[in-house]
């Protein structure tokens, strides 16, 4: 906070934002091969430090919603730090990053201070992901 009382804006590189992921889970049938139970996100490359976070994928946990007609989608949301940001997203068989790594890629953010910061992997990365299964 400033002297005044007021919020000091953060630059570039310092402090901390919010950035989020999508995972989406096919349904069973739909499914060429195992499905993940798991994922970890963490930063390979950044301004700073951040814990990486590991996500089970059920129905149950916070953020994550059954589909219609199968399927799972899921939100991980993570405290990153601001700036050009890559993250490592690796998908397990086992709950709690536990068992095979299924599927691992790298996507690019900018993550910003009181914004959160959507973070899409690129066509390639999804072929990665999408490819290991």
């Amino acid at each position: 906070m400033g002297s005044n009382g007021a919020i000091t804006p953060q630059s570039l590189g310092t402090g901390a934002g919010t950035a989020s992921f999508t995972v989406n889970i096919p349904a069973a049938s739909a499914a060429s091969g195992t499905i993940p139970q798991s994922v970890v996100i963490a930063l390979a490359s950044g301004n700073g430090k951040m814990t990486p976070l590991t996500m089970n994928l059920r129905s149950t946990t916070t953020g994550c919603k059954a589909l219609i007609g199968g399927g799972l989608t899921c939100v991980a949301t993570v405290s990153a730090p601001i700036g050009a940001d890559a993250f490592t997203i690796a998908t397990y068989s086992g709950p709690n990053g536990t068992g095979s790594k299924i599927t691992s890629a790298q996507t690019k953010a900018s993550v910003q201070a009181f914004n959160k910061s959507a973070c899409t992997p690129t066509r390639s990365d999804l072929k990665s992901l999408q490819s290991a299964g």
